[in-house]
């Protein structure tokens, strides 16, 4: 008898509920997981994540709706590089990385009088970083796009016992040191902030392939640094006619935050008939992207 009481004093406040107006009709679709818990103050129901929103919550207890939430999905994103995750949808975020070293040479072509081996491949090296601040557009579940502003330093160097300058009609050269000067060293150094457009695409978990078109606002001069006897030399030579802005183009791979890259600059950092023509290659590797 006190069992059918019990289960009299249960049914009764479950059928008070049935026969009640029901005032929201909730559906959710292909939800990922569905909670049911019964305690002191009744039954509640927690689904989480649907078709559409894999980061939805959605709660309910018998006798009154607790609260409804629906969050945003999101992706911890550390200081500097962001990592493809197959659950983040979210469109837009921050972009900073992309520390790189890279090594190479300028190539010469057409006719260049007086710098046939005035640059070397193994004395040319760059340091940058492809995005100081920049944003993140996630084009598909797999693609990201990112947009932003860095910056880069570089040197060209000449072969031993080379000296860049400008001559008499303030034409950019390669000429010879004193001679008696020792320890020599020229090179052309070049300040870029670049402006660079990336399109990456994940082939497998975190390795990734990425391809960049990069606009570079340069400002450009040329070293000379001897000794004569006790005598440091120490020269610089600005206004040598270079171009303030070029493009390249840039490409590589990436896995778990390092990655390899190869560079080509196509255009020469001399403005045509001012200076020698040229291309360069670089190649190097890449850290926090």
């Amino acid at each position: 008898m006190n069992k059918i009481i019990s289960l009299l004093a249960l049914a009764l406040p479950l059928a008070m509920q049935a026969t009640s107006p029901i005032d929201t009709l909730t559906v959710i679709d292909n939800p990922k997981q569905v909670v049911i818990m019964e305690d002191t103050t009744g039954v509640h129901v927690k689904v989480v994540g649907n078709t559409n929103d894999p980061a939805a919550l959605y709660e309910y207890g018998v006798g009154k709706e607790i609260e409804v939430q629906k969050d945003e999905p999101t992706k911890t994103r550390h200081p500097f590089p962001h990592f493809f995750n197959r659950e983040d949808t979210t469109k837009w975020s921050l972009a900073i990385g992309g520390l790189y070293f890279g090594w190479g040479g300028a190539r010469l072509h057409g006719n260049n009088p007086g710098f046939e081996n005035a640059f070397t491949w193994k004395e040319t090296g760059e340091f940058g970083v492809l995005y100081l601040i920049g944003v993140d557009y996630r084009a598909g579940k797999d693609q990201l796009i990112t947009f932003g502003a860095g910056f880069e330093t570089r040197d060209l160097g000449a072969k031993k016992g080379v000296a860049f300058m400008k001559d008499a009609n303030d034409m950019f050269m390669a000429g010879s040191f004193p001679d008696d000067a020792v320890h020599t060293d020229s090179y052309v150094h070049i300040t870029s902030l670049q402006l660079p457009l990336t399109f990456r695409q994940r082939i497998y978990n975190t390795i990734s392939f990425y391809a960049s078109g990069i606009m570079n606002v340069n400002w450009v001069w040329a070293k000379q640094k001897y000794e004569i006897g006790d005598v440091d030399y120490n020269i610089t030579t600005h206004h040598i006619h270079h171009r303030p802005v070029t493009f390249d183009i840039m490409g590589g791979f990436s896995f778990c935050g390092f990655g390899v890259y190869v560079r080509y600059r196509p255009q020469g950092i001399f403005k045509s008939g001012w200076g020698p023509k040229m291309d360069q290659v670089t190649a190097g590797v890449m850290l926090l992207f």
